[in-house]
């Protein structure tokens, strides 16, 4: 029996194991205090694997002087699509000027928004946003999002977009792409 708590708060129906990146960017972080740490800026994962997990959290704080934060899975007490919990204080983060570290691979800076390859259509796409799987104590990236859609969820604008288009045809395609 594993007794280390869960770190993603979600059901494990279909449903509520994958979550969509931009559901999770800019999503407020606290501390073990409650007192605000920052916000969710990127997700560093371990390029090494086919479908490349999570190895950290990158979070930033302050406006217009940003600051960046590294956080290891393990200081991780909850997370879900409203807000990041931790296991330490935020007086113990160590915030630099800046997060461009290379050598490792994120989601904001490396993937989204790059323009790819579509072998299949011989054509370029643009990746709009990423699907994450829930796994353990981590997200696993599972597929790049290509749609409009994808685009509309970024950009905050899905449930708007959603009902409009519902209420002009409740059977239109672009309520059912998908990745």
């Amino acid at each position: 029996m594993n007794n280390r708590p869960d770190l993603i708060n979600v059901k494990r129906d279909a449903s509520r194991m994958f979550v969509y990146f931009s559901q999770l960017m800019d999503k407020p972080v606290f501390d073990s205090n409650g007192e605000s740490a920052g916000e969710i800026y990127d997700i560093v994962v371990k390029p090494s694997e086919v479908y490349p997990q999570s190895a950290a959290l990158i979070i930033r704080k302050g406006f217009p002087n940003r600051k960046y934060a590294l956080i290891s899975w393990d200081i991780i007490a909850s997370l879900d699509e409203k807000e990041v919990h931790l296991k330490i204080t935020k007086d113990k983060l160590l915030f630099q000027e800046k997060h461009d570290n290379r050598e490792e691979l994120t989601l904001r800076r490396d993937i989204l928004d790059q323009q790819v390859v579509d072998t299949f259509n011989h054509k370029v796409i643009r990746i709009n946003d990423i699907h994450l799987l829930a796994v353990d104590h981590s997200f696993m990236v599972a597929h790049v999002d290509i749609s409009l859609r994808g685009l509309v969820r970024r950009l905050g604008f899905e449930q708007a977009i959603d009902f409009i288009v519902c209420l002009v045809n409740k059977k239109s395609s672009y309520l059912n792409e998908s990745i």
